[in-house]
């Protein structure tokens, strides 16, 4: 009774009721008054509309109701305007002053062509289409596609999934390198990083929203308890910092984890090693795949193959999880200089001397290469990183 009493009251105190407790339909005079409240039934069948609280600026926006976000596509759209001028500063700046208020600050830097991942319903997209009306929008949703047409008539939008673009072709087609900014979907934000490796020659920069665990990850050092492939792999081609943490709140749905936002600076520097990719990625995989075992026995099958005996004494009896990047880099091209690879391309030679002209070596089909790939030194390779079905190959 108390309860419900109050309620009563609560009811008043919002309508006003006059006391002769005139009909609500006096009360709500127009049809435009009843969409601005929110019709609410209790269990007293007491029925009242309680005015809606006003919209917090920079707070979530809901997507319209066409677009309900799809978990099978990792969807977390961002709305929040001020996070999203501060994505859009850090991607046209090499200042780490942040400074949203103003609008110019957008305009310091515009050599490179902006490349959006995922637009989704054109929260950031219309932000950046005003600075840069040539960008290039990347979307797997036709829903979003559709919508994107309609309000963004003039955006060059590609509808494919993201693991699958050709950049090269985007930078060649704008004759810039590319500047890419997106809210990745969490699910596959690692296999989205190495495809972006695999094209760092376009890429000058990405500013990019992640888990904030993969975040701290790609800054890691030796002996983190995180520390781990990707962060090897991340320092030695980029400089990678963390900008800022966002909340889960200005998203929606809302995530079940914490998010940050990172910036990636491709380093040119890095390409100059005269180690083989693959055999690169070979070290540092295997070396992470037993990170607590000394490299001699978790670089053992590797060593076996390159008809290396041992490793060099600073290397011996150190742990995966103990090396910096430029160490694992050095340990590679060791590899590489006393190793049995130099003899593998005069050995391909002679299998190709072998070939009748009908591509069959002795009345059996020819395999495409009969080598490990690893030892392969002088090949151009399209994917190092990335999987096999993830996009087309690249000459790095």
């Amino acid at each position: 009774m108390v309860r419900n009493a109050a309620i009563v009251l609560f009811v008043n105190a919002i309508l006003f009721v006059n006391k002769n407790n005139h009909n609500l339909d006096h009360v709500l005079s127009s049809e435009d008054d009843r969409h601005r409240l929110l019709r609410i039934i209790t269990d007293t069948n007491v029925e009242y509309y309680p005015l809606k609280h006003p919209k917090k600026p920079g707070s979530t926006v809901l997507p319209p109701k066409e677009f309900k976000p799809k978990q099978s596509l990792g969807q977390n759209f961002l709305n929040d305007t001020n996070i999203l001028k501060k994505l859009c500063y850090h991607l046209t700046t090499k200042k780490d002053r942040i400074s949203i208020d103003d609008d110019r600050q957008l305009e310091v830097d515009k050599s490179g062509h902006v490349v959006e991942l995922g637009a989704g319903t054109g929260s950031l997209t219309k932000i950046l289409y005003e600075k840069f009306p040539d960008m290039t929008a990347i979307e797997i949703d036709a829903r979003a596609i559709c919508m994107l047409s309609r309000n963004l008539p003039g955006l060059d939008m590609i509808h494919d999934d993201v693991l699958q673009a050709n950049f090269s072709a985007i930078s060649k087609c704008n004759g810039k390198k590319l500047w890419i900014i997106g809210n990745l979907p969490f699910y596959i934000t690692t296999q989205i990083f190495f495809c972006l490796l695999d094209y760092r020659n376009c890429i000058d920069r990405a500013v990019l929203v992640t888990q904030k665990e993969v975040a701290e990850r790609l800054i890691a050092q030796p002996g983190d308890k995180i520390y781990s492939k990707l962060s090897v792999i991340m320092q030695l081609y980029t400089r990678t910092r963390i900008l800022f943490d966002i909340p889960n709140h200005v998203f929606f749905p809302i995530p079940k984890v914490s998010v940050s936002a990172v910036r990636l600076d491709f380093n040119e520097k890095a390409l100059e090693t005269k180690c083989s990719p693959l055999l690169l990625k070979r070290v540092i995989f295997d070396a992470f795949s037993m990170k607590k075992k000394h490299l001699r026995t978790s670089l053992a099958g590797l060593l076996k193959q390159l008809c290396i005996t041992k490793l060099p004494e600073e290397y011996e009896k150190r742990r995966g999880f103990t090396l910096a990047p430029d160490e694992f880099l050095k340990l590679s091209e060791w590899l590489q200089e006393n190793g049995m690879l130099k003899q593998i391309d005069d050995d391909v030679m002679k299998e190709m001397e072998m070939i009748s002209p009908h591509g069959h070596k002795k009345g059996r089909p020819l395999r495409k290469r009969e080598v490990n790939p690893v030892l392969d030194v002088k090949a151009d390779f399209g994917k190092v990183w990335r999987k096999k079905n993830h996009g087309e190959d690249v000459c790095l």
